[in-house]
Parts: C-alpha cells; sequence; structure tokens
C-alpha cells in the first residue's frame, strides 16, 4: 500500500483564515511500516495547496482549452518541495508553538 493519490481536501483549506498555532498533520498509512507524518501550519499548508493548485489550473489541457474548476484540492508527494520533504515526521514546530504557550516545567512533563 502507498500513497499514490496524495490528499484530497475541502476547497476552503486554500481560504488561509486560521488563527495562529494551528498545525494540520497529513498522515500516510503505510502497509507494513509506521505511518509517516508531515506537520504544517495551517497557513503554510494552505499557501502550498493553493500554490500546487495554480500550477495545475493555469495550464491548459492537451486540446489547448482551459481546466474546468474542480470542488476539491489535493496535495501529493510528487508536489513535494524540500521543505515539505524535511515535515516529515518533524514535530518540532508543535512543541515549539506548545513551549510559547506553556510554562517550561508544564511543557518537560509532557514531551
Amino acid at each position: 500500500m502507498h500513497n499514490k493519490q496524495g490528499w484530497k481536501l475541502g476547497t476552503d483549506i486554500t481560504n488561509g483564515h486560521a488563527r495562529p498555532g494551528l498545525f494540520v498533520v497529513l498522515v500516510n498509512l503505510e502497509e507494513n511500516r509506521l505511518p509517516d507524518f508531515y506537520i504544517y501550519e495551517y497557513q503554510l499548508l494552505s499557501e502550498r495547496v493553493s500554490a500546487v493548485y495554480q500550477a495545475y489550473i493555469t495550464k491548459p489541457k492537451r486540446d489547448g482549452s482551459p481546466k474546468k474548476e474542480v470542488g476539491f484540492r489535493w496535495f501529493d508527494e510528487v508536489s513535494f518541495n524540500a521543505d515539505d520533504i524535511d515535515r516529515k515526521n518533524n514535530w518540532q514546530p508543535i512543541i515549539n508553538a506548545l513551549s510559547l504557550t506553556m510554562p517550561n516545567s508544564a511543557l518537560q512533563g509532557k514531551l
């Protein structure tokens, strides 16, 4: 089993409106091993998904006609850049965000 289709997302992901400190974790399930996690700040994932979609929708179809708007967005490993790859199983952004909101003594006991 391999995630060949990526992640199908609602169009609202590209709105980019989210409160600071909101994260999205994309989970890549594997059949014979532990899953991989890709951790994003919501705003950053919104920007990446928007960029992937814009690259898709602005490229004409093979016959030269424009592509039609679709009612969903997607993100897949084919579209990954170096920053996306570095997010694999990297929980540090969430840990950093928690360290800003929790006293160090409380955070130490949680990690």
